[in-house]
């Protein structure tokens, strides 16, 4: 199991919380700390200051700011309730002078203000280097650094200090080729992202000797994209030396010239990656040259059917690795894209194998739903303000990202596929075939979706690059979308009419869309685009509830080339561009309906949204283990109900493909950065 990171002594983060406990929130109002590294947005000492009865809060916009301010502090305060405020101003010291003159001054009362960094946590390390990771990735670095004693270390030092701890990457362990693919193999399998300068520093160490000078090691350390082609490309090359029937590609990418698969540490990894659809089995048409040798893990012949077998093998390994209750936010993201990996090669098996292993699937995946609903309700809210660097984190971070260290005449594109999966994008991606991706590197990952996942809340935080709580007056519709997305990018320099919003039409094909796309962007006007694809979702509720059908229209889609049409063109036109979901989808059974009262019947099947906690307590005593969601993050009045499990608010015993719950296939879905290869 994942161990992750606790809030225990020994911990990076007891420089931070030495300065609060619930002694402390209990007679102070608010506390203003300097926090340029965004320290206290760490998920897990929001989660222990919130314990505490500390409200952690960003200084980011003056006016959501004051909106948050009044409305949940000194409103409280007005009414003669205590509760205690603190801002991390995210520019240090310097920030200070452009925080509200009112709070500023009652923190200052108390002897409230203070800074917290890098530089004090990890005195002996360049900080400056230190700020390019994720804050959960300090864990590892807080182990190694206090074996240095009074040792301090400049850049470099840091830079290897980092790749050897945190991403297992040691220019000193490799001595052969095969060394540094073993290597690269295994970081890029654990889903782990290595920063451009991190990877730019194990390049430079290996190849400062002449070694490896026509390998492009930043590239293949930095971007699993390019790391796989290329393994890949060698993969069909040593099946071409066996058999010069197998065709190879046109291209070749740079690397080693061969690799050996046959290798112990590389053959131990291998059927592996073919069974996550990391590389793709080759067909062949003479198996029996490959008989009894390591090269038939990856290869196909045109009669080769999906097996239980490779599915029930990842299964044992995705039950052993359910992450532990106080991980952070990064560890269920990479276990959720090896979730999806698993739920892709399940949903393509015919009835029979499904059926085959239908019971233990469900048993891994109801344990996987409430180990991930306990870690939801502890530690969702602290995720809502953490930083969108090195990368989102949560849905509504993803247009900051998008618009950091961009000008106006910059050409950025969102694409939102409304209700694609993880598992669906993987789908989609291999349908449409290797060829539109040539030239292009495409970087996945995955974030959390807002919840309740429904389009509302979720697409709309995508669009405004806010929580749910700032757009109250329309969160059970989608009308202010436009005017969500044009008024962000206006709010950092863009003219209006360089901004676009382009969404799908009921029932517009997908071909017309495109063609409004290009209309837009090929005027000259369209710098910034947003493009809502609802293709996906409409698959989702028309074709039926069982994983498999929907599973084959999706990768019909796929192959049919609209997505990939869409995001070659932006591309070619010079568009950087990044394409997520607002929410997954699941497989649900019902469990009936709550009298609803004045509720509207078109609320979701999967959460229901009640105006009081009265309303919901009353609905809630009708449905047997229904639960409360705690809502951080949404307006005061939203009281959302969920069923237990995969249960539907929907006619008892009947099965519905539908969204809106809190399990792994709805939470998280796919970030994907798209980019011309450099």
């Amino acid at each position: 199991m994942n161990s992750g990171s606790k809030t225990n002594a020994g911990s990076w983060r007891d420089g931070v919380l030495r300065y609060f406990s619930s002694e402390i929130a209990a007679v102070t109002r608010v506390t203003v700390v300097a926090d340029p590294d965004g320290l206290l947005l760490d998920d897990a000492v929001c989660t222990t200051l919130a314990q505490q009865g500390f409200d952690v809060i960003p200084y980011v916009d003056s006016v959501k700011f004051r909106f948050y301010y009044e409305s949940r502090h000194r409103s409280r305060w007005d009414a003669g309730q205590h509760s205690s405020i603190v801002v991390s101003v995210p520019h240090g010291r310097d920030g200070l002078g452009r925080m509200p003159f009112d709070v500023l001054s009652e923190a200052e009362i108390s002897a409230r203000v203070f800074d917290v960094g890098l530089a004090t946590v990890f005195p002996n390390l360049a900080c400056d280097v230190l700020a390019e990771l994720d804050v959960a990735d300090l864990d590892a670095v807080w182990g190694v650094s206090r074996t240095l004693g009074k040792e301090s270390l400049g850049g470099n030092q840091t830079r290897d200090l980092v790749l050897r701890s945190v991403f297992k990457l040691s220019a000193d362990m490799v001595s052969s080729e095969t060394d540094l693919v073993v290597q690269l193999v295994r970081l890029h399998h654990a889903k782990r992202v290595v920063p451009r300068n991190f990877a730019e520093r194990f390049a430079s160490a290996l190849q400062r000797d002449g070694r490896f000078d026509r390998w492009p090691i930043a590239e293949l350390c930095s971007s699993p994209d390019e790391f796989f082609r290329m393994l890949q490309d060698r993969w069909e090359r040593c099946l071409h030396k066996l058999d010069p029937r197998v065709a190879v590609r046109p291209v070749r990418p740079a690397g080693p010239d061969e690799v050996d698969f046959a290798s112990p540490e590389v053959a131990a990894i291998l059927d592996n990656l073919f069974i996550e659809g990391r590389l793709i089995e080759v067909e062949v048409s003479d198996p029996a040259l490959f008989k009894e040798r390591s090269d038939a893990v990856g290869i196909r012949t045109s009669s080769t059917v999906p097996s239980s077998a490779p599915v029930r093998k990842l299964l044992e390994a995705v039950r052993s690795e359910v992450p532990e209750p106080d991980v952070p936010p990064t560890v269920w993201t990479r276990y959720a894209l090896r979730w999806a990996e698993l739920v892709g090669i399940a949903d393509a098996l015919a009835t029979h194998e499904w059926t085959a292993i239908r019971d233990d699937f469900a048993s891994v995946q109801d344990a996987v739903d409430d180990r991930l609903w306990d870690w939801l309700v502890g530690r969702f809210s602290a995720l809502i303000n953490r930083s969108f660097l090195p990368v989102p984190t949560v849905v509504h971070h993803i247009p900051h990202l998008l618009a950091h260290r961009r000008r106006p005449g910059d050409k950025v594109a969102l694409v939102v596929v409304d209700g694609m999966s993880l598992s669906q994008w993987t789908d989609i991606r291999r349908a449409a075939g290797p060829a539109w991706m040539e030239g292009m590197t495409v970087e996945e990952s995955a974030v959390f979706a807002w919840i309740p996942t429904v389009t509302s809340v979720s697409r709309q935080a995508i669009l405004s690059g806010q929580p749910p709580m700032f757009f109250e007056a329309t969160i059970h519709t989608t009308s202010a979308e436009e005017r969500l997305w044009k008024s962000f990018w206006e709010g950092r320099g863009w003219r209006r009419d360089r901004i676009a919003y382009i969404k799908q039409k009921d029932g517009e094909l997908e071909l017309a869309l495109v063609e409004r796309v290009w209309e837009s962007v090929d005027s000259g006007q369209a710098e910034c685009v947003a493009v809502i694809v609802n293709s996906i979702d409409r698959l989702v509720h028309g074709v039926g509830p069982e994983g498999n059908v929907l599973a084959a229209a999706v990768r019909q889609w796929g192959q049919n080339g609209h997505i990939s049409h869409l995001l070659r063109g932006l591309v070619d036109r010079g568009f950087d561009i990044a394409l997520c979901s607002d929410h997954g989808n699941v497989e649900s059974v019902g469990v009936g309906r709550p009298d609803m009262g004045s509720i509207p019947e078109d609320q979701g099947q999967r959460a229901i949204t009640f105006p009081d906690a009265g309303t919901l307590d009353a609905a809630r005593r009708n449905i047997v283990g229904s639960r409360h969601w705690p809502g951080p993050g949404l307006p005061p009045n939203s009281n959302v109900l969920m069923p237990a499990g995969r249960g539907a608010f929907s006619t008892a015993g009947a099965t519905v493909r539908t969204h809106g719950g809190p399990s792994i296939e709805e939470v998280f879905v796919p970030w994907i950065r798209v980019s011309r290869h450099t």
